[in-house]
């Protein structure tokens, strides 16, 4: 089962026992925030191919984070949930796969491709 269908099936179940004249409580709205908060995600990076096809340049990077307080600290998606933070970086050379299934990164670290990246390297695993 697909990722937008446990969602999808998980926000009914909240949603399908509540009347307009019921009285819900902070739990139910913010469970249900949540969920639709997860849903609208999962659909923006499905219909934004840029997300997953193209790369955001070193300048283009550096262009946004110029942007921000200098003393902020630049974090990464954990690995399940949460957010890790980024370490180190280095460069790499990877190759596009549109066949990997969606909980895995498009791209994979090769080293027989001509499309070269930064890589943010993250605290993940190194928590003591």
């Amino acid at each position: 089962m697909t990722q937008r269908k446990i969602l999808l099936r998980e926000l009914d179940a909240l949603v399908q026992p509540i009347s307009v004249d019921d009285d819900i409580s902070d739990e139910s709205i913010q469970k249900c925030y949540e969920v639709l908060s997860e849903l609208i995600s999962l659909i923006n990076r499905k219909n934004n191919t840029s997300l997953s096809t193209e790369f955001l340049t070193a300048e283009q990077l550096i262009n946004k984070l110029k942007t921000y307080p200098k003393d902020l600290k630049v974090l990464v998606d954990g690995y399940e949930d949460g957010l890790e933070p980024v370490i180190d970086i280095c460069t790499t050379t990877v190759k596009y796969d549109a066949t990997k299934e969606w909980y895995y990164g498009p791209y994979e670290e090769v080293a027989d491709s001509d499309t070269n990246a930064i890589k943010l390297i993250s605290a993940r695993g190194q928590r003591s």
